[in-house]
Order: structure tokens, then C-alpha cells, then sequence
């Protein structure tokens, strides 16, 4: 696959997004790499931005990230009120997903439905 600059020149595995997720997050249990008005700025919408920032789609409850290309799917999930985040990179791209919605939306579920998770900091 070509490597493309900043569409598609990420390569990461799924932890790595996470990892470069809890430094964007605006949270202080670990120091974010952006000012905190910068951070707002990014996950600010406006009435033409359809729901996207500057980065980010942006709500007052979820900062997520997707991605869709030619055989792939990629998306990096933050639920503000839970803290929750996941990260999921897939190699086939099904018509019936347009960009990675369907994907999200049923890992989100499974997700949601996990009582007990582990007590341990994966970062």
C-alpha cells in the first residue's frame, strides 16, 4: 500500500492511537500535548462543519476519529462521560459500511455492554 503523507501516512497499530489519544484528550490524569485552547478549538463545531472540528468529530459527548480507504477501515473512539476509548483497524472495507459507521457503532455496543474491566493502566 502506498504510504501517503498526512491522508493515510499514519501507521500505527490500535494501542498507538490510544496512546496518542490520552495525550489529546483534555484530561489531566496525563499531560496533554496541546494547550487546552487549542484542544477546545479542535473539538469545537460550527453549524457548517456538519459535526467535525478541526481533526475531530466533536460532540459534547464523543471526540472520535475515522478512517476509510481502498480495502481498509480505521476508527478511534472517545466517550467523554465514561472515559471510555477504543481503537479498531480492519483490512477489508464492505460496501454496506460506508467509512467505518456500521463497525463503530457495533463495537461501541459490545463495548458498552462489558460490566468489569481490568483495574490495570495499559499506557
Amino acid at each position: 500500500m502506498k504510504n501517503f503523507d498526512g491522508f493515510g501516512g499514519w501507521i500505527a497499530r490500535p494501542i498507538d492511537l490510544l496512546k496518542f489519544l490520552v495525550r489529546f484528550d483534555g484530561l489531566t490524569q496525563r499531560p496533554d500535548l496541546i494547550s487546552a485552547a487549542l484542544q477546545d478549538t479542535m473539538t469545537t463545531t460550527t453549524p457548517i462543519s456538519n459535526g467535525y472540528g478541526l481533526g475531530w468529530i466533536a460532540n459534547s459527548t464523543t471526540q472520535a476519529h475515522n478512517g476509510c480507504y481502498d480495502g481498509t477501515r480505521s476508527f478511534l473512539y472517545y466517550d467523554i462521560p465514561s472515559g471510555l476509548s477504543f481503537a479498531v483497524i480492519v483490512n477489508n472495507n464492505p460496501s454496506s459500511d460506508d467509512c467505518g459507521w456500521t463497525m463503530q457503532g457495533v463495537i461501541l455496543n459490545a463495548v458498552k455492554s462489558v460490566s468489569t474491566w481490568p483495574g490495570y493502566d495499559l499506557f
